[in-house]
């Protein structure tokens, strides 16, 4: 940033809490105000060359590009041509024809557009997700890791985002000039229904369960006045802001950076949904869309039956189905739930069955969370028979 932002024009303080409320009634004064997700702001005694040079590395920096239409967004490369980034960003009219990907300072043109089918343009509904193919693969460059837990699983985690949008700081937001590569840190303090604030949103529509809320603290107090959000401001503490839905968030898992989702909206308190202290951040799980990644690309990025992502199907992928056989509580890709249909059943058992022993090129997905020595596939298979039948 070549100056300070200007300072906006700050509403009343607001309270932001209710016992047992909605969100819309747990804001008594101001304006509250859900705004597409956009790039990073940070804190006030912060830098962006301090951010991102302990931020945005490894696959952030490789593979998080920006995406035009008729606005500007952002994307993560998944490999094979595939882009990750937000179903709002295509809106009735945008064609393939009119996006473009910039990564590392070199323009893409697209080729195919696929919205996710539960897109219904609420964000609080969740599955804003789309997927861009490139008229062809990015030469030299491979895909990322997926995160195949639960958002159930990211409460209390601290994630990195990404995004090419707005600069700006807690105290004015994001008002700057976008298009630079960005990152800060945030802690996932809610889900979707998971705390009465988070029940619905100020329409009255219910929040899905697959959306993950963070809020932007402020170093200088001690109390955000969140009764679901301790006051816990991180060092490199941000929030996106205006331009850049789609961008990808992750998770550190013991020095590996996996895709956990992508950025979708921004809920304002103060009149504005701008990436402020106090605003929050919503994004969407990769939990439940995966086999759906798995669907639209014909297995480029993401295997069917692959449940520990080695990148090809076999037995730690028949292990996770069969070891959680009929689970319906807090299951996910790594657990076996390979359809989305939300237990561990039949259709997952099909999946890993009928994939047995496909594997993707080894640029692409080799990211194994253990290595599990395979069995000959009849014994696997006779194996399969004999435990259902027990289980049943």
């Amino acid at each position: 940033m070549n100056q300070p932002p200007t300072r906006c024009p700050r509403a009343a303080t607001v309270p932001k809490w209710a016992a047992s409320a909605g969100f819309a009634l747990a804001v008594t004064a101001g304006t509250v105000v859900t705004g597409p997700a956009g790039a990073i702001t940070i804190r006030d005694d912060g830098a962006y060359a301090t951010y991102d040079a302990a931020l945005a590395t490894g696959v952030i920096a490789s593979n998080v590009g920006r995406l035009t239409t008729n606005t500007s967004g952002s994307g993560t490369y998944l490999g094979e041509g595939w882009v990750l980034t937000a179903a709002h960003l295509f809106g009735p009219g945008i064609n393939p024809i009119d996006t473009k990907y910039f990564l590392d300072g070199v323009q893409y043109n697209v080729a195919q557009i696929a919205v996710h089918p539960e897109w219904t343009g609420q964000f609080a509904e969740g599955h804003d997700f789309a997927l861009v193919r490139l008229t062809s693969p990015i030469a030299g460059l491979g895909g990322v890791p997926f995160y195949g837990g639960t958002v159930q699983d990211l409460l209390g985690e601290t994630l990195t985002y990404s995004g090419f949008g707005f600069e700006g700081n807690g105290s004015d937001g994001g008002d700057f000039p976008l298009g630079t590569l960005h990152t800060a840190q945030n802690r996932v303090d809610a889900r979707g229904q998971s705390v009465p604030f988070f029940e619905e949103d100020n329409n009255g529509v219910a929040y899905d369960e697959q959306v993950f809320f963070a809020d932007f603290d402020d170093p200088t107090e001690s109390n955000d006045g969140y009764a679901w959000s301790p006051n816990n401001t991180l060092t490199f503490e941000g929030l996106i802001a205006g331009g850049d839905s789609g961008g990808g968030v992750f998770l550190d898992d013991n020095g590996t950076l996996r895709l956990v989702g992508a950025n979708s909206f921004l809920l304002g308190t103060d009149g504005a949904a701008n990436g402020s202290y106090s605003d929050i951040a919503g994004a969407g799980g990769l939990d439940g869309v995966l086999p759906w990644i798995a669907d639209v690309t014909g297995t480029a990025v993401l295997l069917p039956g692959d449940a520990n992502f080695s990148g090809q199907v076999e037995q730690g992928d028949l292990d996770a189905v069969l070891q959680n056989w009929g689970d319906s509580s807090n299951v996910g890709w790594t657990l076996g739930d390979l359809d989305g249909s939300g237990q561990i059943e039949q259709g997952d058992l099909d999946l890993v069955l009928a994939g047995w022993g496909s594997a993707l090129a080894p640029s692409f997905g080799n990211f194994a969370i253990s290595a599990v020595p395979e069995p000959a596939a009849a014994a696997v298979l006779t194996l399969a028979a004999g435990l259902l039948r027990r289980r049943r």
